[in-house]
């Protein structure tokens, strides 16, 4: 799991493990010097990656990995476990659940900065 700005883009992975190859999704540009509001999410049953920035979705990618990912595993912010650069700048309100949340929530938490689902 991984999360990162690189190239002027965000890029989200999920590693295959021994049962798949790692994906990568990647965002549209988004070095205009503005914050923006960012969002990984991975659904577990449906293997489906989506990148959301500012409420929408800008991205999306289905994982080949069929492991079960229940148990507990590294997630890096700031760097993907395949690539080199690491992010420089700042992050604010970090938020992680156990699931992955639905596009009403994630226009929620971009119109109510700091809110909590629960």
């Amino acid at each position: 799991w991984g999360i990162t700005m690189t190239a002027s883009v965000i890029a989200f992975g999920i590693g295959g493990g021994n049962q798949g190859a790692n994906l990568t999704i990647h965002s549209p540009p988004v070095n205009d010097g503005a914050w923006h509001h960012i969002v990984a999410t991975w659904n577990q049953s449906t293997s489906a990656m989506t990148i959301y920035r500012d409420g929408i979705s800008v991205a999306t990618g289905v994982s080949n990995s069929n492991e079960d990912r229940t148990e507990g595993s590294a997630l890096t912010i700031g760097k993907i476990s395949t690539g080199t650069p690491r992010y420089t700048g700042l992050l604010d309100d970090v938020q992680i659940y156990d699931r992955a949340l639905g596009t009403n929530e994630v226009t929620t938490l971009f119109n109510a900065p700091g809110q909590a689902l629960y």
